[in-house]
């Protein structure tokens, strides 16, 4: 995060404290319920919004040395990504171009010098290219093999995170540069957290039975702090106070820790967000990075149907926040546990919705959902 912005960050934290005020939206905002439990809408938002942006599969950390793999299924696409011997990363459809056997079963792993299926031992270099077709000369006499690569998506690192493009036009072969540039409104911030530095610290796979966009919603506001989560109002956060800032299609939230008062003590040249507040990035449509002081944590929120959703985090740590391991595990399960009380309201919510057909109404305060549904109305109304 640039310096400038920082400082301006901690100033609009500060009056806010002062004045028992946050930031809030010019008005308030109605949805139909039915939105959550539209089997229909949820297939316009897979092909319009959800496959239409990149999004993390990974860390760069996770791939560091050449036979290096992680596998993923992203909206029902199956991918490989592999670092190469000549250091490049690749991502491939995770399928064998023979019968359909998925290759590579793994969720992660290292040394892998080629693909062979499990099926018939068809076999594909990490670049892949079909090198092996078992009793070809017989079998197959025909087959081209140049023509029977592996399908290819794209798959690219940036700030330290390894990004797919799930857009079904953008496999075998297309750059989807397009998807790569959707993230440039961001490089001001991430640019300066250097999270390529940090390492991949576990994470974890949750299902919930909720819409994706209640999930999504949950962690766009700091109003249901002092209610769901009673911990929090203890020990951490001042109270229903919050930042916004849009940046592109995505969105700041920064909530102050208590411990930003001690800044209107000091200099603002000596001032430092990161330590002091939880730095949250929504990444359009359903990505968070949430940037502590010596760790970071990545939720994403899949739909695996219109009433059910997986949650996806990965934790990074930096190597100071690794030598405080203690520290470090505490504060991610804190993290955890509110995950869960989080996931635990929506599944209430959308039982809910699903009882009575209703009008849901979002507060000036909730300005993030609103940025959230500016975007998904724009996408889907074209």
């Amino acid at each position: 995060m640039q310096k400038a912005t920082e400082q301006d960050l901690i100033r609009r934290l500060l009056s806010h404290i002062e004045h028992g005020t946050t930031d809030l939206a010019s008005h308030e905002r109605t949805v139909w319920g039915t939105g959550y439990t539209d089997s229909e809408l949820l297939r316009q938002e897979l092909q319009r919004v959800l496959r239409a942006r990149p999004l993390i599969i990974g860390h760069s950390s996770q791939l560091s040395e050449p036979g290096d793999f992680i596998t993923d299924e992203v909206f029902g696409l199956p991918v490989v990504v592999v670092r190469g011997p000549d250091g490049a990363l690749r991502a491939h459809v995770n399928v064998c171009r023979h019968r359909g056997a998925r290759l590579v079963e793994a969720a992660s792993g290292s040394g892998i010098r080629a693909f062979s299926c499990p099926y018939h031992g068809w076999g594909y270099s990490l670049q892949g290219d079909l090198t092996h077709v078992t009793d070809g000369a017989r079998c197959f006499p025909d087959l081209k093999t140049a023509q029977r690569g592996l399908l290819r998506a794209h798959a690219w690192e940036q700030w330290g995170f390894v990004w797919l493009d799930a857009n079904p036009d953008a496999l075998d072969g297309l750059d989807g540069g397009s998807s790569s540039d959707r993230l440039a409104p961001l490089d001001g911030d991430f640019d300066g957290y250097r999270l390529g530095d940090d390492s991949a610290f576990g994470g974890a796979t949750l299902t919930g039975a909720f819409n994706w966009k209640l999930g999504v919603e949950a962690f766009l506001e700091v109003y249901h702090f002092r209610s769901l989560h009673p911990g929090m109002r203890n020990y951490v956060f001042t109270p229903e106070v919050a930042a916004f800032d849009q940046l592109g299609e995505h969105m700041r939230l920064v909530a102050p820790k208590k411990e930003v008062r001690d800044l209107a003590k000091q200099p603002s040249q000596t001032w430092s967000l990161r330590p002091k507040a939880t730095v949250v990035y929504h990444i359009f449509p359903s990505t968070f990075v949430f940037v502590e002081k010596r760790h970071s944590s990545t939720l994403q929120i899949r739909p695996v149907a219109v009433d059910r959703s997986e949650v996806r985090i990965m934790h990074i740590a930096r190597e100071d926040g690794l030598r405080r391991l203690s520290t470090l595990e505490r504060n991610i399960e804190l993290f955890m546990r509110a995950v869960g009380e989080d996931i635990g309201a929506c599944e209430s919510i959308q039982r809910g919705l699903a009882s009575v057909p209703q009008e849901l109404i979002f507060g000036r305060n909730e300005l993030g959902i609103h940025h959230f549904r500016d975007n998904l109305d724009r996408l889907l109304d074209t």
